[in-house]
Protein backbone atom coordinates (compact mmCIF):
# COMPACT_ATOMS: atom_id res chain seq x y z
CA UNK A 1 0.00 0.00 0.00
CA UNK A 2 0.93 3.42 -0.71
CA UNK A 3 0.96 6.63 0.93
CA UNK A 4 2.34 9.46 -1.43
CA UNK A 5 -1.07 11.52 -0.36
CA UNK A 6 1.07 12.16 2.66
CA UNK A 7 4.18 14.09 0.68
CA UNK A 8 4.04 17.89 0.81
CA UNK A 9 0.52 19.90 0.87
CA UNK A 10 -1.80 17.25 2.13
CA UNK A 11 -4.77 18.60 2.63
CA UNK A 12 -6.72 18.12 5.76
CA UNK A 13 -9.54 15.88 4.06
CA UNK A 14 -7.05 13.38 2.77
CA UNK A 15 -6.52 12.49 6.61
CA UNK A 16 -7.48 9.22 6.94
CA UNK A 17 -8.25 6.12 9.19
CA UNK A 18 -4.75 3.64 9.83
CA UNK A 19 -5.96 0.26 9.38
CA UNK A 20 -3.07 -0.68 12.03
CA UNK A 21 -1.31 0.37 14.82
CA UNK A 22 2.05 -0.65 12.67
CA UNK A 23 0.52 0.71 9.68
CA UNK A 24 2.15 4.55 10.56
CA UNK A 25 5.90 3.17 10.32
CA UNK A 26 5.11 2.36 6.77
CA UNK A 27 3.52 6.08 6.36
CA UNK A 28 6.61 7.73 7.30
CA UNK A 29 8.86 5.68 5.30
CA UNK A 30 6.76 6.73 2.45
CA UNK A 31 6.82 10.22 3.20
CA UNK A 32 10.32 10.36 3.75
CA UNK A 33 11.28 9.03 0.15
CA UNK A 34 8.72 11.36 -0.96
CA UNK A 35 10.45 14.29 0.78
CA UNK A 36 13.78 13.36 -0.83
CA UNK A 37 12.52 13.25 -4.21
CA UNK A 38 10.96 16.98 -4.07
CA UNK A 39 14.41 17.93 -2.85
CA UNK A 40 16.25 17.25 -6.04
CA UNK A 41 13.57 19.28 -7.77
CA UNK A 42 12.73 22.08 -5.48
CA UNK A 43 15.30 23.40 -3.08
CA UNK A 44 14.11 27.35 -3.12
CA UNK A 45 10.79 27.52 -0.73
CA UNK A 46 9.15 30.52 -1.80
CA UNK A 47 7.48 30.92 1.68
CA UNK A 48 8.75 30.61 5.45
CA UNK A 49 5.42 28.57 6.93
CA UNK A 50 4.94 28.74 10.72
CA UNK A 51 3.39 25.62 11.71
CA UNK A 52 0.43 26.37 14.19
CA UNK A 53 -1.94 24.97 16.06
CA UNK A 54 0.35 23.72 18.80
CA UNK A 55 -0.05 25.55 22.24
CA UNK A 56 -0.27 22.31 24.32
CA UNK A 57 3.45 22.15 26.29
CA UNK A 58 4.54 19.04 24.35
CA UNK A 59 3.25 19.17 21.22
CA UNK A 60 5.82 22.49 21.47
CA UNK A 61 8.58 21.01 22.45
CA UNK A 62 8.03 18.80 19.44
CA UNK A 63 8.04 21.49 17.03
CA UNK A 64 10.76 23.22 19.04
CA UNK A 65 13.10 20.34 18.71
CA UNK A 66 12.41 20.37 15.03
CA UNK A 67 13.89 23.81 14.78
CA UNK A 68 11.04 24.88 13.13
CA UNK A 69 9.00 28.55 12.76
CA UNK A 70 5.47 28.53 15.35
CA UNK A 71 3.00 30.14 15.35
CA UNK A 72 0.66 30.07 18.82
CA UNK A 73 -2.66 32.00 19.60
CA UNK A 74 -1.53 34.18 22.81
CA UNK A 75 -4.76 33.52 24.40
CA UNK A 76 -4.08 29.45 24.61
CA UNK A 77 -1.07 29.69 26.14
CA UNK A 78 0.03 29.24 29.90
CA UNK A 79 3.02 30.77 31.70
CA UNK A 80 4.95 27.57 31.38
CA UNK A 81 4.29 27.91 27.18
CA UNK A 82 5.37 31.73 27.56
CA UNK A 83 8.83 30.93 28.80
CA UNK A 84 9.06 28.52 26.36
CA UNK A 85 8.34 30.59 23.54
CA UNK A 86 10.22 33.34 24.53
CA UNK A 87 13.54 30.93 25.29
CA UNK A 88 12.82 29.88 21.62
CA UNK A 89 12.88 33.01 20.01
CA UNK A 90 16.45 32.98 20.57
CA UNK A 91 16.99 30.40 17.70
CA UNK A 92 14.05 30.48 15.80
CA UNK A 93 11.27 32.92 13.77
CA UNK A 94 7.75 32.98 16.58
CA UNK A 95 4.59 34.54 15.01
CA UNK A 96 2.25 35.55 18.09
CA UNK A 97 -1.20 35.56 17.40
CA UNK A 98 -3.94 37.75 19.23
CA UNK A 99 -6.52 34.88 17.83
CA UNK A 100 -8.90 36.93 16.45
CA UNK A 101 -9.42 34.67 13.23
CA UNK A 102 -10.95 31.73 15.72
CA UNK A 103 -13.26 34.47 17.05
CA UNK A 104 -14.37 35.24 13.98
CA UNK A 105 -15.53 31.55 13.72
CA UNK A 106 -17.11 31.15 16.81
CA UNK A 107 -19.06 34.49 16.16
CA UNK A 108 -20.09 32.85 12.65
CA UNK A 109 -20.99 29.83 14.11
CA UNK A 110 -23.03 31.68 16.96
CA UNK A 111 -24.35 34.42 15.88
CA UNK A 112 -22.80 36.12 18.72
CA UNK A 113 -20.45 39.44 18.80
CA UNK A 114 -18.27 38.74 21.05
CA UNK A 115 -15.24 40.76 21.26
CA UNK A 116 -11.45 40.25 22.00
CA UNK A 117 -10.04 41.08 25.52
CA UNK A 118 -6.63 43.06 23.46
CA UNK A 119 -5.17 44.36 26.48
CA UNK A 120 -5.02 41.13 27.55
CA UNK A 121 -3.50 39.85 24.70
CA UNK A 122 -0.82 42.93 24.45
CA UNK A 123 -0.06 42.16 28.08
CA UNK A 124 1.22 38.43 26.91
CA UNK A 125 2.91 39.67 23.67
CA UNK A 126 4.75 41.71 26.06
CA UNK A 127 5.32 39.08 28.79
CA UNK A 128 6.80 36.74 25.75
CA UNK A 129 9.22 40.12 24.20
CA UNK A 130 10.50 40.90 27.43
CA UNK A 131 11.78 37.74 28.25
CA UNK A 132 13.22 36.64 24.81
CA UNK A 133 17.45 37.94 24.15
CA UNK A 134 16.79 38.19 20.30
CA UNK A 135 13.28 40.44 19.95
CA UNK A 136 14.09 40.37 16.30
CA UNK A 137 12.53 36.88 16.00
CA UNK A 138 9.42 37.74 17.50
CA UNK A 139 6.60 38.97 14.90
CA UNK A 140 3.09 39.58 16.57
CA UNK A 141 -0.17 40.30 14.98
CA UNK A 142 -1.92 43.67 15.84
CA UNK A 143 -5.50 44.22 17.12
CA UNK A 144 -8.22 43.52 14.64
CA UNK A 145 -11.46 42.28 13.92
CA UNK A 146 -11.50 39.81 11.03
CA UNK A 147 -13.22 41.60 7.94
CA UNK A 148 -13.74 44.80 9.18
CA UNK A 149 -11.58 47.38 8.12
CA UNK A 150 -12.46 50.14 9.62
CA UNK A 151 -12.59 49.33 13.00
CA UNK A 152 -9.55 46.99 12.59
CA UNK A 153 -7.77 50.72 11.49
CA UNK A 154 -9.13 52.53 14.75
CA UNK A 155 -7.90 49.07 16.62
CA UNK A 156 -4.35 50.77 15.78
CA UNK A 157 -4.47 53.66 16.49
CA UNK A 158 -6.79 52.86 20.08
CA UNK A 159 -3.60 50.66 21.01
CA UNK A 160 -0.52 52.47 19.29
CA UNK A 161 1.47 53.73 22.32
CA UNK A 162 1.05 49.76 23.54
CA UNK A 163 2.33 48.85 19.59
CA UNK A 164 5.07 51.67 19.23
CA UNK A 165 6.07 49.98 22.99
CA UNK A 166 6.35 46.30 21.66
CA UNK A 167 8.39 47.57 18.91
CA UNK A 168 10.54 49.64 20.42
CA UNK A 169 11.48 46.05 22.40
CA UNK A 170 12.87 45.23 18.97
CA UNK A 171 9.66 42.78 17.92
CA UNK A 172 7.83 43.11 14.35
CA UNK A 173 4.28 43.82 13.93
CA UNK A 174 2.24 41.72 11.43
CA UNK A 175 -0.55 44.22 10.00
CA UNK A 176 -3.51 42.28 8.47
CA UNK A 177 -5.43 43.98 5.87
CA UNK A 178 -9.11 43.94 6.08
CA UNK A 179 -11.02 44.24 2.89
CA UNK A 180 -13.56 47.27 3.13
CA UNK A 181 -14.12 50.58 1.60
CA UNK A 182 -11.12 51.53 0.99
CA UNK A 183 -8.63 49.53 -1.76
CA UNK A 184 -5.78 47.24 0.36
CA UNK A 185 -3.66 49.86 -0.84
CA UNK A 186 -5.32 52.82 0.50
CA UNK A 187 -5.51 50.44 3.81
CA UNK A 188 -1.50 49.64 3.78
CA UNK A 189 -0.42 53.45 3.41
CA UNK A 190 -3.02 54.93 6.03
CA UNK A 191 -1.31 51.95 8.56
CA UNK A 192 1.81 53.36 6.81
CA UNK A 193 0.71 56.71 8.12
CA UNK A 194 -0.47 55.58 11.53
CA UNK A 195 3.08 53.86 12.41
CA UNK A 196 5.68 56.10 13.49
CA UNK A 197 8.55 56.12 10.26
CA UNK A 198 11.16 55.12 12.07
CA UNK A 199 9.49 51.34 12.93
CA UNK A 200 8.02 50.74 9.48
CA UNK A 201 11.27 47.91 8.80
CA UNK A 202 9.31 46.19 11.50
CA UNK A 203 6.18 45.53 9.86
CA UNK A 204 4.88 42.87 8.10
CA UNK A 205 1.65 43.18 5.59
CA UNK A 206 -0.70 39.94 6.58
CA UNK A 207 -3.22 39.40 3.26
CA UNK A 208 -6.17 36.90 4.74
CA UNK A 209 -6.18 33.81 2.63
CA UNK A 210 -9.25 31.99 4.72
CA UNK A 211 -11.83 34.10 5.94
CA UNK A 212 -12.46 37.27 4.10
CA UNK A 213 -10.07 36.39 1.79
CA UNK A 214 -8.89 38.82 -0.83
CA UNK A 215 -9.01 37.53 -4.54
CA UNK A 216 -6.14 36.23 -6.27
CA UNK A 217 -6.59 39.37 -8.22
CA UNK A 218 -6.63 41.99 -5.23
CA UNK A 219 -3.57 40.44 -3.79
CA UNK A 220 -1.67 40.42 -7.29
CA UNK A 221 -1.82 43.79 -8.21
CA UNK A 222 -1.06 45.17 -4.93
CA UNK A 223 1.80 43.48 -4.41
CA UNK A 224 2.73 44.88 -8.11
CA UNK A 225 1.75 47.99 -7.09
CA UNK A 226 3.05 48.35 -3.57
CA UNK A 227 6.00 46.18 -3.35
CA UNK A 228 5.98 45.81 0.26
CA UNK A 229 9.07 44.25 1.75
CA UNK A 230 7.32 41.70 3.70
CA UNK A 231 4.11 40.16 3.56
CA UNK A 232 2.06 37.03 5.59
CA UNK A 233 -0.89 35.21 4.37
CA UNK A 234 -2.32 34.46 6.77
CA UNK A 235 -3.71 30.62 7.26
CA UNK A 236 -2.83 29.54 3.89
CA UNK A 237 -0.42 26.72 3.46
CA UNK A 238 2.12 26.97 0.40
CA UNK A 239 -0.04 27.62 -2.54
CA UNK A 240 -0.20 28.44 -6.29
CA UNK A 241 -0.56 31.86 -5.51
CA UNK A 242 2.80 32.04 -2.99
CA UNK A 243 4.29 31.22 -6.38
CA UNK A 244 2.24 33.93 -8.31
CA UNK A 245 3.23 36.74 -5.45
CA UNK A 246 6.82 35.87 -5.76
CA UNK A 247 6.16 36.55 -9.59
CA UNK A 248 5.02 39.64 -9.19
CA UNK A 249 6.98 40.79 -6.06
CA UNK A 250 10.57 39.10 -6.41
CA UNK A 251 11.90 41.07 -3.71
CA UNK A 252 9.29 40.85 -1.69
CA UNK A 253 9.88 38.39 1.51
CA UNK A 254 7.17 35.91 1.90
CA UNK A 255 5.54 34.11 4.96
CA UNK A 256 2.60 32.01 5.41
CA UNK A 257 1.02 30.09 8.67
CA UNK A 258 -1.07 26.55 8.66
CA UNK A 259 -2.61 24.43 10.96
CA UNK A 260 -1.37 20.93 10.15
CA UNK A 261 -1.60 19.16 13.46
CA UNK A 262 -5.17 18.88 14.37
CA UNK A 263 -5.99 16.51 11.26
CA UNK A 264 -3.59 13.95 12.46
CA UNK A 265 -5.04 13.67 15.81
CA UNK A 266 -8.16 11.36 16.80
CA UNK A 267 -8.56 7.75 16.75
CA UNK A 268 -7.13 6.04 14.03
CA UNK A 269 -5.55 9.28 12.82
CA UNK A 270 -1.63 8.90 12.19
CA UNK A 271 -0.08 10.76 15.39
CA UNK A 272 -2.45 9.48 17.78
CA UNK A 273 -1.82 5.68 16.21
CA UNK A 274 1.79 6.97 16.10
CA UNK A 275 1.77 7.69 19.40
CA UNK A 276 -0.23 5.21 21.15
CA UNK A 277 1.87 2.47 19.25
CA UNK A 278 5.22 3.62 20.58
CA UNK A 279 3.61 4.01 24.39
CA UNK A 280 2.24 0.21 24.37
CA UNK A 281 5.95 -0.87 22.65
CA UNK A 282 7.78 1.79 25.67
CA UNK A 283 5.99 -0.63 28.15
CA UNK A 284 6.92 -3.81 27.04
CA UNK A 285 9.87 -2.81 27.13
CA UNK A 286 10.29 -1.14 30.20
CA UNK A 287 8.82 -4.25 32.25
CA UNK A 288 11.89 -6.28 31.44
CA UNK A 289 14.43 -3.13 32.48
CA UNK A 290 15.14 -2.66 28.14
CA UNK A 291 15.92 1.42 26.80
CA UNK A 292 12.61 3.13 25.74
CA UNK A 293 12.39 2.63 22.10
CA UNK A 294 12.64 5.52 20.11
CA UNK A 295 14.11 8.12 23.04
CA UNK A 296 17.65 8.93 24.21
CA UNK A 297 17.17 7.12 27.22
CA UNK A 298 17.95 4.10 29.30
CA UNK A 299 14.71 3.75 30.71
CA UNK A 300 13.40 4.78 33.77
CA UNK A 301 13.49 3.96 37.59
CA UNK A 302 12.63 0.91 37.87
CA UNK A 303 11.43 -1.77 35.42
CA UNK A 304 8.18 -4.11 37.49
CA UNK A 305 10.89 -6.67 39.37
CA UNK A 306 12.85 -3.72 40.70
CA UNK A 307 9.31 -1.60 41.59
CA UNK A 308 8.47 -4.92 43.44
CA UNK A 309 11.33 -5.16 45.06
CA UNK A 310 12.10 -1.77 46.38
CA UNK A 311 8.64 -1.61 47.05
CA UNK A 312 9.09 0.19 50.86
CA UNK A 313 11.46 2.30 49.44
CA UNK A 314 9.54 3.36 46.79
CA UNK A 315 7.02 4.18 48.96
CA UNK A 316 9.38 5.79 51.52
CA UNK A 317 10.69 8.46 48.38
CA UNK A 318 7.17 8.82 46.35
CA UNK A 319 5.80 12.34 46.10
CA UNK A 320 2.54 12.78 47.51
CA UNK A 321 0.11 12.13 44.79
CA UNK A 322 2.25 9.08 43.57
CA UNK A 323 1.51 7.81 47.08
CA UNK A 324 -1.68 8.64 46.75
CA UNK A 325 -2.26 7.40 43.62
CA UNK A 326 -0.85 4.19 44.90
CA UNK A 327 -2.76 4.49 47.80
CA UNK A 328 -5.86 4.61 46.13
CA UNK A 329 -5.34 1.34 43.53
CA UNK A 330 -5.02 -0.24 46.97
CA UNK A 331 -7.90 0.72 48.51
CA UNK A 332 -5.95 1.73 51.19
CA UNK A 333 -4.36 5.54 52.36
CA UNK A 334 -1.20 7.16 51.84
CA UNK A 335 -1.19 7.34 55.91
CA UNK A 336 -1.18 3.68 56.39
CA UNK A 337 1.13 2.79 53.98
CA UNK A 338 3.75 4.91 55.00
CA UNK A 339 3.04 3.83 58.46
CA UNK A 340 3.14 0.39 57.61
CA UNK A 341 6.53 1.11 56.33
CA UNK A 342 7.44 2.97 59.72
CA UNK A 343 6.11 -0.68 61.19
CA UNK A 344 8.91 -2.33 58.72
CA UNK A 345 5.66 -4.64 57.23
CA UNK A 346 4.66 -3.00 54.15
CA UNK A 347 4.41 -6.31 52.34
CA UNK A 348 3.01 -8.00 55.12
CA UNK A 349 0.01 -5.52 55.18
CA UNK A 350 -0.39 -5.04 51.30
CA UNK A 351 -0.38 -8.73 51.33
CA UNK A 352 -3.69 -8.26 53.43
CA UNK A 353 -5.21 -6.13 51.30
CA UNK A 354 -7.70 -6.73 48.19
CA UNK A 355 -8.65 -10.63 49.30
CA UNK A 356 -5.22 -11.53 47.84
CA UNK A 357 -5.50 -9.80 44.43
CA UNK A 358 -2.13 -7.23 45.32
CA UNK A 359 0.35 -8.66 42.91
CA UNK A 360 -2.24 -7.61 40.13
CA UNK A 361 -2.98 -4.29 41.41
CA UNK A 362 0.42 -3.34 41.97
CA UNK A 363 1.48 -4.90 38.22
CA UNK A 364 -1.33 -2.09 36.92
CA UNK A 365 -0.16 0.65 39.46
CA UNK A 366 3.27 0.38 37.70
CA UNK A 367 1.72 0.08 34.10
CA UNK A 368 0.19 3.30 34.76
CA UNK A 369 2.98 5.18 36.31
CA UNK A 370 5.13 4.08 33.35
CA UNK A 371 2.65 5.42 31.05
CA UNK A 372 1.94 8.95 33.19
CA UNK A 373 5.58 9.45 32.31
CA UNK A 374 6.30 8.16 29.08
CA UNK A 375 3.69 9.50 27.09
CA UNK A 376 4.25 13.12 27.03
CA UNK A 377 7.97 12.34 25.79
CA UNK A 378 6.86 9.95 23.18
CA UNK A 379 4.06 12.96 22.30
CA UNK A 380 6.91 15.01 21.69
CA UNK A 381 8.77 12.68 19.64
CA UNK A 382 5.85 11.55 17.34
CA UNK A 383 5.09 15.68 16.72
CA UNK A 384 9.13 16.25 16.31
CA UNK A 385 9.34 13.62 14.02
CA UNK A 386 6.26 14.68 11.82
CA UNK A 387 7.58 18.16 12.09
CA UNK A 388 10.81 16.87 10.24
CA UNK A 389 8.75 15.53 7.57
CA UNK A 390 6.87 18.78 6.89
CA UNK A 391 3.70 17.17 8.13
CA UNK A 392 2.96 19.10 10.75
Amino acid sequence: MQYSMFAYGTKASEAFTLPSNDEWKEVLRNVAFSADQLSFFDNMPQSQLFRSGASAKNDLKGLIRANVPICVNVLDTSGTVRALIGQYSKQQQILLDSGAFRLFQHNMKTGEAQQLDFELVLNRYREIIKISHLCSNIHFACPDIVGQQTNSMALIIEYLADITDLLHMGANMLIPLQKGPKSISQCYHDALTTIPARYHQQLIIGLPSNAAALSVDEVLSFLKTDTPTRVHFLGASESQLVHQAKHVSPNTQFSNDATRIRKWIGKGKLLTTMHQSILDESIDEVWSGSSIPHLDEPGIEFDYTEFLGNLTEYVKQASLSQLKRLANKLSTTAGRLKKACKNDNLIDYIDSLNYGYSDHLLYEFHEEECRKKLSPRIRQYSVYQLALLGMI
